[in-house]
């Protein structure tokens, strides 16, 4: 997943990408309230049976994530 991150306060830019669950949700938890964020679609997702996922959307991310929430640990 590539992110389009911008420090507000700093004026910087910079693009993050992501390959892991554990290592996002780590750094997004540690975003400050300068930063905003934009996700670039599509991206591929893999569910929790192997599944290749291709989301579009925000929309389509948010119910991914929703479906997928009762089976993590």
């Amino acid at each position: 997943i590539n992110i389009q991150v911008y420090n507000t306060e700093l004026s910087s830019f910079e693009t993050v990408i992501f390959d892991h669950d554990k290592k996002t949700f780590e750094s997004i938890v540690s975003y400050s309230q300068d930063e905003l964020a934009a996700i670039s679609f599509p991206i591929n997702m893999i569910n929790t049976t192997g599944e290749v996922l291709l989301v579009n959307s925000k929309a389509e991310l948010k119910g991914l994530i929703s479906n997928e929430a009762s089976v993590c640990n």
